[in-house]
């Protein structure tokens, strides 16, 4: 006993002293700091673990060493400078291998001692794995260094041998990208439990993995997003073969599960493979009611009988450029399924399915569906189809013949809230490419057969879906395309579509072609006695529609198709965003060239009897008879066209360029129109542009029905009566040159006539450039720019005249000078006018006088003073010889306007015995200013009259004579020289504010 005590004893003491060692030497601030310094030098990149503990005594006879909060950090994207020094990466994200929370690795003792490591357990939680392969194939994961061990540590660790008897992994993360093989995988939450026998040289284990939600992305296209998938199987592995082998091994992703056995061999560049899959459901109701969604039937399906099963392998090399032969067949056999309260179930749903796609023989790859048979509900479908040369030109050849009976349909598949009825009846054999398909060639498309729709409903009432049809279609001929439609009427109505056809009939057909590799000449024929299209912004309405239609290869490129479409109605009534044309007779021709997959070329010519527009923004209806427009590349030309609205008639002609890109666009518009014209009426066209508010009467005319919208459209008046005036806008993507020939002009109070010239739109503008015309007798020429502030709801414009022996009481009344200057209105005969001013326009053209800058010179001989009030008072006082009328011989008058500040600049005038000068100012209130000095009268002195007050108080004062010494040539001459700089300043920015370069000769004066 005494020497049992004493062993006991001493071991008690060496596992004390043992312990104590362990406590110091093998303590978390030790063991931390030496296992990150070896870490750094086995590995390229940065190691960061924050605390290691060591267990010897719970563990024993294993020691167990843990790992709380661990990071790995890749180098391989880091490149270093010339000095060899790395400096931070910035795609940290990227280059972050690994991260976890925790690590637990348990050792045995005495195999370690041995030289043999076997680790019994390693548990990982929470852990996130990023790999990541960029463009040049460099991978995040080569982190170990290649010359960190020596040789004599070679042959000791040769000696040795590693083993793993258990891994399990929880709640982890990883995430792969192969930039260069486009792959992506994510893996969201991963449980993993490995057990079995591992070792660097071989590998057998039992895998059972489960993730939450995987994505799986090859090549840009998404095959798993967001789905449950689960792994289990035995996996073996050879390293000196580097083969993997898989046993009995089940993919189950949401709740569907594949068979997998074979091996696979990766290497640097790419992988082999002989793997066979399958697919067999045990429960052939239970796949059912997982795969038919719940919205379509909510009620549990029982499959009274059928088997559904499938098989096939990969087998061949996976590498960049190669492809591993995949087979695949799928059998449905014999379903007979239904559910409870299914007044007709499946009575028979058989299918077989297979492919080949083998990448190194294109051409014998194919996808067929040999088989597909249903029926039930009073229905059945039979079809076949096969696709040949799967990789290369894929030949679809297909048959399908059904009988369908769609009220009873529905009772087997049921929509919620939908009512069906009506048969569709069916027998079609079709051969064609796909890649006609795709590019439309639907002339190589080869069908045979017929297809019936009789008595077609459905109805929806929440969704607000109404069909109607009655169709028969058919297709001839083995050689050539040959479809003939009638549709006897067809109504589809939805929130957003209503859409009508009655009485509709087409038939196409090809023309055989000895070239194979050009698009095939098709006809086609259209007639419908109705057609009607409406959506939420377009409306369009037709009777007697006829079409005839030719598609043809190009005559520069045989692959690309031209149509030629040419197209008759009697009445047609379109509509879009509020706007509606109604027309009659329109016949066009129209040519249509591809020149891109999605741009197209067209030319053509428009004829129509008459087309009647209404727009929401216009009070006007806007008519054109007798219309005649061709269309080229980007160019409509206007040959014909008399447009009406209201009392205004006139006859277009000319080209614009750009429509449709300024439409869809905003690119700028061109166009160089002609406009010849009997009657203008400007008022009336001016005052009819309406508020924008309007347009919900507009929009309030889609309500109704198609006929009454039509009537509506037919009417001849629009009632401006109370609608919001607004300024006449220009657009600024506008650019229009407009040669006017106008008989007679409205505008304003002015009736003018014979005008010609030229007007110039651009920049949001308008400019009038040496527009010549006529009023009461006289020619005059004018230059005019108008540019709108929709904003403000006004404009600025300019106006320069030069108006030649004009009769003065026009002019007077014309330019409302009579309004500011009433001692003007008395004057008779004829005067030489130059006018230049700048002003402010409101919404119906008024001016603004407050905001007018003007200067105006009249010049004239022999004008005659006829008696008005003022100057009846003027006569009495200076006791002149004819108090009734007289003449003035010579009139060189200069009037200058500021801003409701009129100025008339000193002049001299001769009145009966009188010669005076005249000179002063007033405001627009009609304040008077004036001052009259005496230079010769029978008077024996030279004396002044002053004007002051309003004409209806004038108070008039004798005094000296103020401006007895302007009276000269020089004065004349002056003043002249001031009113002439105003008018070529006001002209030139007339010319700057329509943005057009102002002429030479104009901007050196």
């Amino acid at each position: 006993m005494r020497i049992a005590a004493i062993v006991v004893g001493a071991a008690v003491g060496l596992f004390l002293l043992i312990g104590l060692i362990l406590n110091i030497f093998l303590s978390p601030a030790h063991l931390t700091p030496l296992v990150n310094g070896i870490a750094a030098e086995y590995v390229e990149g940065e190691v960061r673990i924050d605390q290691v503990e060591v267990s010897f005594f719970n563990t024993f006879p294993r020691v167990g060493v843990q790992l709380n909060g661990g990071r790995v950090v890749s180098n391989a994207f880091q490149t270093p400078d010339s000095t060899g020094f790395v400096a931070d990466s910035l795609r940290t994200r990227r280059d972050t291998l690994l991260t976890f929370d925790r690590a637990f690795v348990g050792l045995n003792v005495w195999k370690l001692l041995g030289g043999n490591i076997e680790i019994g357990r390693v548990g990982i939680d929470r852990p996130v794995v990023r790999l990541v392969t960029d463009t040049a194939g460099t991978a995040n994961w080569n982190v170990l260094k290649s010359d960190t061990t020596t040789t004599a540590e070679a042959d000791t660790a040769a000696s040795s041998s590693f083993s793993l008897r258990h891994l399990r992994i929880s709640n982890a993360r990883v995430l792969y990208r192969d930039a260069r093989q486009r792959t992506f995988v994510a893996l969201d939450s991963v449980d993993l439990l490995i057990k079995g026998n591992m070792n660097p040289e071989k590998m057998s284990a039992q895998i059972e993995l489960s993730d939450r939600r995987t994505s799986v992305s090859v090549g840009g296209t998404r095959y798993l997003r967001r789905l449950p998938l689960g792994i289990e199987g035995e996996v073996n592995y050879d390293a000196e073969t580097q083969h993997y082998e898989l046993r009995k091994t089940s993919i189950i992703v949401d709740e569907t599960e594949l068979f997998l056995d074979g091996w696979l061999a990766p290497d640097s560049v790419g992988m082999d493979m002989d793997l066979a899959f399958g697919f067999s459901a045990p429960s052939v109701t239970k796949m059912f009611n997982q795969l038919i969604p719940k919205s379509l039937i909510d009620e549990k399906i029982d499959v009274e009988s059928g088997e559904i099963d499938m098989n096939g392998t990969v087998r061949g090399r996976l590498a960049e450029r190669q492809m591993p032969v995949v087979g695949c067949n799928l059998t449905i056999g014999g379903i007979r399924a239904r559910y409870e309260g299914m007044p007709h179930g499946i009575d028979e749903l058989t299918a077989e399915f297979n492919t080949l796609i083998d990448a190194a023989m294109p051409e014998k790859s194919y996808m067929n569906l040999d088989i597909f048979h249903f029926k039930g509900g009073e229905s059945e479908v039979e079809a076949t189809v096969r696709i040949s040369e799967l990789l290369r030109r894929p030949l679809v050849d297909a048959k399908i013949k059904t009988h369908l009976d769609l009220q009873s349909l529905t009772t087997v598949f049921p929509v919620e809230n939908t009512q069906t009825s009506g048969k569709v009846d069916a027998d079609i054999t079709a051969r064609f490419r796909l890649r006609d398909l795709r590019q439309q060639n639907f002339g190589r498309l080869r069908i045979n057969g017929r297809l019936d729709v009789d008595s077609l409903v459905v109805v929806n009432d929440s969704l607000g879906l109404n069909l109607q049809n009655d169709a028969h279609f058919r297709f001839v001929g083995n050689d050539t395309l040959h479809f003939e439609a009638a549709i006897d009427r067809l109504r589809l109505r939805s929130p957003t579509l209503n859409l009508g056809l009655a009485d509709f009939r087409s038939d196409a057909k090809t023309l055989m072609q000895p070239d194979t590799t050009a698009i095939v000449t098709l006809l086609c024929n259209v007639d419908a006695r109705r057609l009607m299209l409406r959506t939420d912004t377009i409306v369009i309405f037709g009777r007697n529609v006829a079409a005839r239609n030719v598609l043809r290869p190009s005559d520069t490129d045989k692959t690309r198709p031209h149509l030629e479409i040419n197209l008759d109605t009697d009445t047609l009534f379109s509509g879009i965003f509020g706007t509606r044309a109604f027309t009659q007779k329109l016949h066009s021709e129209l040519l249509l060239s591809k020149q891109t997959d999605t741009t197209w070329h067209s030319r053509g010519v428009i004829d129509f009897e008459q087309v009647r527009v209404r727009t929401p923004t216009y009070g006007l209806p806007i008519v054109a008879r007798n219309t005649r427009i061709t269309q080229g590349e980007r160019t409509i030309k206007i040959e014909k066209s008399e447009v009406s609205a209201g009392q205004s008639t006139m006859n277009i002609e000319g080209e614009v360029h750009n429509l449709y890109y300024s439409i869809a666009k905003g690119y700028p518009l061109n166009a160089t129109l002609t406009v010849k014209a009997d009657t203008l009426n400007f008022n009336e066209l001016i005052g009819a542009v309406v508020d924008d508010k309007t347009a919900a009467r507009a929009a309030a005319t889609n309500d109704l029905a198609q006929d009454e919208a039509m009537y509506i459209a037919q009417a001849d008046t629009v009632s401006t009566d109370s609608i919001p005036q607004r300024i006449l806008d220009i657009p600024r993507n506008i650019r229009l040159s407009l040669n006017t020939d106008v008989k007679n002009l409205v505008w304003n109070r002015i009736n003018i006539e014979g005008v010609r010239g030229k007007a110039e739109v651009a920049n949001g503008s308008l400019h009038l450039v040496g527009l010549g015309f006529k009023h009461a007798g006289s020619r005059a020429i004018t230059t005019m720019a108008y540019k709108p502030d929709t904003r403000r709801n006004n404009a600025d414009a300019t106006l320069f005249v030069r108006w030649e022996r004009a009769d003065v009481g026009t002019i007077v009344s014309t330019l409302s000078l009579d309004t500011v200057m009433p001692m003007l209105a008395p004057l008779r005969g004829r005067v030489d006018c130059y006018l230049a001013a700048e002003m402010k326009l409101d919404s119906l053209m008024n001016p603004d006088l407050n905001s007018a800058k003007a200067a105006i010179h009249i010049g004239a001989q022999k004008l005659t003073l006829m008696d008005g009030e003022t100057f009846a008072k003027i006569s009495k006082v200076l006791m002149f010889k004819n108090k009734k009328e007289n003449v003035i011989d010579t009139l060189s008058l200069n009037i200058m306007v500021d801003t409701g500040h009129v100025e008339i600049l000193p002049f001299a005038v001769s009145i009966d015995r009188y010669r005076a000068m005249i000179g002063g100012q007033q405001d627009l209130d009609m304040n008077l200013n004036y001052h009259v000095s005496i230079l010769k009268s029978p008077l024996p002195f030279k004396a002044g009259v002053n004007l002051l007050g309003t004409p209806d108080d004038l108070e008039i004062d004798i005094t000296t004579a103020k401006l007895k010494k302007l009276a000269t040539p020089q004065t004349h001459a002056r003043n002249d020289s001031i009113s002439l700089a105003a008018r070529l300043q006001i002209l030139r920015n007339s010319y700057k504010l329509s943005g057009l370069p102002v002429p030479k000769l104009i901007e050196s004066q």
